[in-house]
């Protein structure tokens, strides 16, 4: 006996995790993929407000020019009434040290370009920076002005920051920088102007606290992955009593199979359902079918070789123990004994050999067989079996899927069984009709009959008609009859009476399509010996 394995997880476990694991790595895939095109966007955006920065701030430097929203560049400085900016400021920036530029000052502006401090104070005036944005201006390495006070991002207040303004810009045109300081990480467009004397430099600086924009999305992916997590709990925990009855039958099938032994092999699993399962169901249930026949085979013919081969073995036993080995007479006699019942012998293994197989696939192999040829070739075997007066009754004309091998051993043997249970002499007909759906080739006699209490038990392996005297033969002709038939799909169906005969019929499925001739009823004579002129 194979020795058992050490349990594993089991199916509903690995389903389950398997259905988890899927889960989380179609989670992991789009939370990924969403998450880093968030951040695209959110760099995106960023580069192009400070995008717009740098353009409205060129527009200012520029004579007569524009801004971006077609506003004229170097509006109204002192009122602070133009808007270039993501708001219009309320106030001016904070100076730290020059004031405000004088009206006069503002209107050459319109038509001349602004001076490097004036230009600063002017786009710092006209720009409100948003939610985590700010700005400076630092000339000569010195802050100069700063965003208004209700701004939140105070870059003054980083030291860091205001020492990288304050170093040597690489160029005189703008450009974007991510600057990374002990205090948080700023993306910043710097903006170089010349200043009046043309010998110092000046920059207005204008940034994002880059470090609050990527902290933004990832507290809002980490909102994403707590759903996530939640998600997948509740879907394990459904999962689980899903998958349970999903694989009921499958807990059916082994809890049945382990009750089922080989003393007990009735037992089948309940179908439960039309899905994939169901169908495991079925065929299981099928095989428990063909196993149960299997054993009960082989439990038959262990039954049946030791009730009858004990027998004639105890008679070769006999006669050799007895037999004088000095009298060649005694030798031969014993010999010839011995001889006939390993023939006995020999018949009745094959016929079991035979019974045993008579469940198995490939017993009867149909084919399409001519009734009419099939039973005048039976009919000319039979009439050597005794002296009877023999006739063939009807024949029909017909093609019909039949194995013809075994429909002639299962007549031959009912011709057989006719001469036993028959006086010589007598009438033994044969015949078949042929109708819509069904195949009948029958044998009739005129002999001994059975009795209504033997017709069923006649058909039984060694069954023996009571109050008859014993005839050869081991009792397994009929049985092998009726296994033939059965495996066509058909059955042997029995009408007699005591002391007027028998008539025995292979009742089997005949071709629905065709319609089948039949040339003369069931009664009409085609063929007898004693009247050769009446065969066609």
């Amino acid at each position: 006996m194979t020795e058992p394995r050490p349990r594993g997880w089991s199916v509903r476990t690995r389903v389950l995790l398997g259905l988890v694991a899927l889960m989380t790595l179609a989670f992991v895939i789009t939370g990924g993929t969403l998450y880093a095109a968030q951040r695209a966007a959110t760099d995106e955006r960023i580069d192009r407000t400070l995008g717009i920065a740098v353009e409205r701030f060129s527009a200012l430097a520029t004579p007569g020019g524009t801004t971006p929203s077609g506003e004229a560049a170097g509006g109204d400085v002192a009122g602070g009434a133009a808007t270039s900016g993501p708001a219009t400021a309320p106030s001016g920036p904070s100076p730290s040290a020059d004031p405000a530029p004088s009206t006069g000052q503002a209107s050459a502006a319109r038509t001349a370009p602004l001076s490097g401090e004036r230009l600063l104070y002017t786009a710092m005036q006209q720009t409100l920076p948003a939610e985590n944005e700010g700005m400076i201006a630092v000339v000569n390495g010195r802050t100069r002005w700063t965003a208004p006070d209700q701004i939140r991002l105070r870059l003054e207040a980083d030291p860091e920051l205001v020492a990288w303004a304050a170093g040597p810009e690489p160029g005189n045109s703008s450009m974007l920088h991510t600057v990374t300081t002990s205090t948080t990480t700023y993306r910043v467009a710097s903006m170089p102007v010349v200043t009046q004397d043309g010998v110092g430099s000046a920059r207005l600086i204008y940034a994002f606290d880059y470090s609050v924009e990527r902290r933004l999305v990832d507290a809002s992916f980490g909102m994403y992955a707590l759903v996530g997590v939640l998600a997948l709990a509740l879907t394990a925990v459904a999962g689980w009593f899903v998958v349970g009855r999903l694989l009921r039958p499958v807990r059916l099938l082994q809890e049945t199979t382990r009750r089922i032994s080989q003393t007990d092999l009735s037992e089948r699993i309940a179908v439960v359902g039309r899905d994939d399962l169901a169908e495991l169901t079925v065929t299981v249930n099928d095989m428990l079918d063909r196993v149960e026949g299997a054993v009960l085979s082989q439990k038959q013919l262990l039954d049946d070789a030791g009730h009858e081969l004990r027998t004639p073995i105890t008679v070769v036993q006999g006669h050799l123990e007895l037999m004088n080995v000095h009298d060649p007479q005694d030798v031969s006699n014993a010999r010839a004994v011995a001889v006939d019942e390993l023939e006995r012998m020999t018949f009745l293994v094959n016929d079991l050999v035979m019974l045993a197989q008579s469940g198995a696939t490939g017993f009867v192999r149909p084919a399409p067989t001519d009734v009419s040829e099939l039973l005048d070739e039976v009919f000319a075997k039979a009439q050597t079996l005794g002296d009877r007066e023999w006739s063939l009754r009807s024949r029909p004309e017909a093609v019909e899927p039949l194995d013809a091998r075994r429909i002639t051993q299962a007549l031959l043997q009912l011709a057989a069984n006719a001469v036993k249970y028959s006086a010589p002499g007598t009438a033994i007909s044969m015949g078949g009709t042929v109708e819509h759906t069904e195949v009948r080739l029958w044998v009739r006699d005129q002999g001994t009959g059975i009795r209504p209490e033997d017709q069923e038990r006649i058909f039984e392996r060694f069954g023996r008609v009571g109050g008859v005297t014993r005839t050869e033969g081991a009792g397994l002709g009929l049985s092998i009859v009726n296994a033939i038939a059965t495996a066509h799909g058909g059955r042997v169906e029995l009408s007699s009476q005591p002391g007027a005969g028998s008539t025995f019929a292979l009742v089997l499925p005949a071709d629905p399509e065709p319609d089948q001739d039949q040339d003369d009823p069931a009664d009409d004579l085609i063929f007898s010996p004693h009247h050769p002129q009446e065969r066609p």
